[in-house]
C-alpha cells in the first residue's frame, strides 16, 4: 500500500472547515501524517503574521510518546532569530496536492556542528486543505529540467534547474544557486520538457523564494505568466495523465 493511502481521514466528531478543509485532533492521525512529512523530506515554509518574509524547516524527528517534535534550523538564518523572539510558529508543508499545515511552541533550542535545530511541543491539531481548482501533481520522481532568464538591473541571467510540482497555475521550482529573486520578480522565456508532452513556454511570477544554503539550491513557488494554448493544453494533458497514473498506483491490489 502506498503512503498515500495512509493519509488519515478527516477524525470522527472534528470540525469541518469546508468542504475540503480538515483539523486532525486524534493523536495518532496526527503522527501519521507528520510521519509522511518527515519520511518525503517535506520542506515546510514558516511565515509568521505581519512579515512577507518566508522562510524554510524540515522534521527531524517525532516523539508523541514524549509529547515533542524536532524541526531543523530556519532558513533563512534571520528566521532563527525571529523564532527566539516569538517563541512559536506555524508551518504548512504540501503532501500529494494537499497543504498540511500545523502551529507549535518552542520548547527547547539546541545546537549541533553549528547548525541549531529545535524542540517543539507536538501539535495538538493539524489543518489539511486540498486546494481541488488547481491540484498540484509532484515531478520529484520525474527528473524534469527547467531553463528561463531573469531581468535586473537591465541584464539579462540564465536561471536553470528542476521543477518539483506542476499546476494549471503555478510550478514549485528548485533553481540552481542562490539567485536574489524577490516576490514579485519575473522569470521570462521559462521552458520545461514535460515527460510524454514535450516542450512547454511560459513566463512566471514569483511567488517566494528560499535558498537552501545545505543544498545550494533556491526553492522557489511561481505563478505561471503568458502560456500559450498550446503549451496549456500540454501542461493540462499532462497534469491528467500524471493524475490518472497516481490513482492507479493507490489502488489496492
Amino acid at each position: 500500500m502506498s503512503e498515500a493511502l495512509r493519509m488519515p481521514a478527516p477524525d470522527a466528531g472534528q470540525t469541518s472547515l469546508g468542504s475540503s478543509r480538515f483539523a486532525v485532533t486524534r493523536k495518532h492521525s496526527i503522527t501519521r501524517l507528520l510521519q509522511l512529512l518527515e519520511r518525503r523530506k517535506v520542506l515546510l515554509n514558516v511565515q509568521w503574521p505581519g512579515e512577507r518574509q518566508l522562510y524554510a524547516t524540515a522534521l527531524l524527528g517525532i516523539y508523541p510518546e514524549h509529547g515533542f517534535i524536532v524541526l531543523d534550523e530556519l532558513n533563512p538564518r534571520t528566521g532563527h532569530d525571529r523564532l527566539m523572539e516569538r517563541g512559536e510558529l506555524t508551518a504548512i508543508g504540501r503532501l500529494d496536492g494537499v497543504s498540511v499545515k500545523l502551529t507549535t511552541r518552542l520548547q527547547e533550542m539546541r545546537v549541533k556542528d553549528g547548525v541549531a535545530f529545535y524542540k517543539f511541543a507536538f501539535p495538538q491539531q493539524v489543518y489539511y486543505l486540498q486546494r481541488r481548482d488547481s491540484h498540484r501533481v509532484s515531478l520529484i520522481g520525474t527528473p524534469t529540467r527547467f531553463e528561463g532568464r531573469w531581468e535586473r538591473s537591465g541584464l539579462l541571467t540564465n536561471v536553470a534547474g528542476t521543477v518539483g510540482d506542476l499546476s494549471a497555475e503555478g510550478v514549485g521550482l528548485l533553481l540552481d544557486g542562490e539567485p536574489a529573486l524577490n516576490q514579485g520578480d519575473t522569470l521570462s522565456f521559462c521552458r520545461i520538457r514535460l515527460p510524454q508532452e514535450g516542450a512547454v513556454t511560459f513566463d512566471l511570477e514569483v511567488r517566494h523564494a528560499v535558498y537552501l544554503p545545505a543544498r545550494q539550491l533556491t526553492r522557489v513557488g511561481a505563478r505561471l505568466l503568458n502560456v500559450d494554448t498550446f503549451s496549456r493544453h500540454r501542461i493540462e494533458a499532462a497534469i491528467a495523465r500524471m493524475e490518472r497514473d497516481l490513482a492507479k498506483r493507490k489502488r489496492p491490489d
